[in-house]
């Protein structure tokens, strides 16, 4: 059965080692039926963040607005608007909004 839901329905909640970041949950967990993965909306905040941790599972980042500092592995890779980081479920990852607006993320998460 299919799952609509509108972007002010979405289900917010608190990610783990994030910081100045306000996510909401658009598929996926208590968001809809599904289990297989999640899709979430991230708004990180000029200074905003995540600390240095693992991929709670196989992630995609793709960039919707704004520009996200995201170091992997000692590389660093700026992600902006049509951007796309995959991450493999346990890498380490940090990121940081080091501009001066709002950025914004589609985040597709499968746990692991």
């Amino acid at each position: 059965m299919a799952t609509f839901r509108r972007a002010a329905e979405a289900v917010p909640y608190e990610a783990p080692h994030h910081f100045g970041v306000s996510s909401r949950r658009m598929q996926g967990l208590e968001a809809s039926d599904t289990d297989a993965y999640w899709v979430a909306v991230s708004d990180y905040e000029p200074g905003g963040g995540v600390h240095e941790s693992p991929a709670r599972g196989e992630t995609t980042y793709v960039g919707m607005a704004g520009t996200l500092t995201v170091r992997v592995d000692g590389t660093e890779h700026r992600l902006t608007a049509g951007d796309s980081l995959h991450l493999l479920a346990g890498e380490l990852r940090s990121v940081v909004n080091d501009g001066p607006d709002v950025a914004r993320i589609l985040v597709v998460i499968a746990p692991a």
